[in-house]
């Protein structure tokens, strides 16, 4: 199977899972850069129709998104859109450049790198899934909740 091809036929496979989560009143978070073909796939499209489901965009640098060039270390930008039927994660993903910093370009094997999500970006989402939790006062009654906070007060990294 060609490459293009198999990322349709996952696409395909990864809508269907966010259509059945949002059926059973779960929750789901797709990503991919602001620029990606596949945002104006139809098997999204139909996805983003669905009652409570939205898209924002944020850039990497500012959750911390760190490479190396020819005059050291910077942060890139990569714009990356987020879509999810969680109000409390898109709240927080929704952040964009300071623009006080110097970008550093994803070209030369850098875009690979930059693959790996900051633990920061991370962070974020699970605070925004702690934030939704509050917001519908279920916070104090589970498990996942006092898990996720404790979690978050470690100083393990999150997505390394």
């Amino acid at each position: 199977m060609e490459v293009k091809a198999y990322g349709r036929q996952h696409l395909r496979f990864a809508t269907r899972l966010y259509e059945l989560q949002w059926e059973m009143g779960l929750y789901f978070l797709h990503e991919h850069p602001e620029k990606a073909t596949s945002w104006s796939n139809p098997v999204v499209a139909e996805v983003m129709k669905l009652k409570g489901v939205r898209k924002v965009t944020g850039h990497m640098c500012a959750f911390g998104m760190v490479q190396e060039d020819e005059l050291g270390e910077g942060l890139s930008k990569k714009p990356t859109a987020f879509m999810s039927n969680c109000e409390g994660v898109l709240k927080r993903l929704n952040k964009k450049c300071s623009n006080d910093h110097r970008h550093i370009l994803l070209v030369g094997g850098r875009a690979r790198r930059a693959q790996v999500y900051p633990d920061e970006l991370c962070r974020e989402i699970l605070l925004g899934l702690l934030d939704q939790m509050k917001s519908l006062k279920i916070s104090n009654r589970t498990k996942l909740y006092a898990n996720i906070a404790q979690f978050l007060k470690s100083d393990k990294q999150i997505c390394s």
